[in-house]
């Protein structure tokens, strides 16, 4: 499986990226666009990882911690 580390985009920069992505399909529709609901930032890109091993990332992404930022 394609793992990767990544933030999910909330309200209103998610609302912003819509209106964006609203002018960009109609520019360019031979694109396939996401949906603005399932946009994020990656963090980092993992590639292909076994399934049986999905466990050694859910607990590394557990130890990870940061401080907030806007």
């Amino acid at each position: 499986m394609r793992c990767f580390f990544a933030l999910p985009v909330h309200n209103p920069a998610q609302q912003r990226l819509a209106e964006a992505l609203a002018s960009w399909q109609r520019q360019w529709p031979e694109v396939k666009w996401e949906h603005p609901a399932a946009l994020h930032l990656t963090l980092q890109f993992i590639g292909d990882w076994p399934a049986e091993r999905a466990a050694e990332l859910a607990a590394a992404a557990a130890n990870v911690r940061w401080a907030a930022f806007p």
